[in-house]
């Protein structure tokens, strides 16, 4: 049963970065046969999950240009060897590593990507109380809690 809905939550994430790549306007990123590299890198907020980074519990992966879950580990599931939570959320499904190691460059070493949550959750902890993300359009003054 767990295996069915890893797979599921597999498929899911597979479509997510998928439909993410759809709406951007610059499909060259798509189709560029050179994939970006580490002196070309960047992110660009077009991420369907960044409002979550608003949430304490999550944090902004600069790498992987994804809002991702301070923890997603959970007492619950436990993963079997080649898998891990899904990134995405607190107490998330199990994936495999494969799945996850694709949502950040595949030039990023394993110690990059261990300093970029590091360095992310370290951000978080450090904002803050009142902090919150405003739409682009939205100047300071308007941005306020709902």
């Amino acid at each position: 049963m767990i295996k069915r809905e890893s797979l599921v939550a597999a498929l899911l994430l597979l479509l997510q970065n998928f439909a993410l790549a759809q709406e951007s306007d610059d499909c060259s990123a798509i189709w560029d046969p050179a994939p970006p590299s580490r002196e070309t890198h960047a992110c660009y907020a077009e991420s369907d999950n960044l409002h979550l980074c608003d949430e304490p519990e999550f944090y902004y992966n600069w790498l992987a240009c994804h809002c991702f879950a301070k923890d997603s580990t959970c007492e619950e599931t436990i993963c079997d060897e080649g898998e891990s939570h899904d990134p995405f959320e607190p107490c998330g499904m199990c994936l495999p590593d494969e799945m996850i190691r694709s949502l950040y460059p595949d030039w990023a070493t394993d110690d990059e990507i261990s300093e970029s949550v590091e360095d992310g959750i370290k951000r978080v902890e450090a904002r803050p109380d009142d902090w919150r993300l405003c739409e682009l359009e939205v100047t300071p003054d308007e941005c306020s809690d709902d």
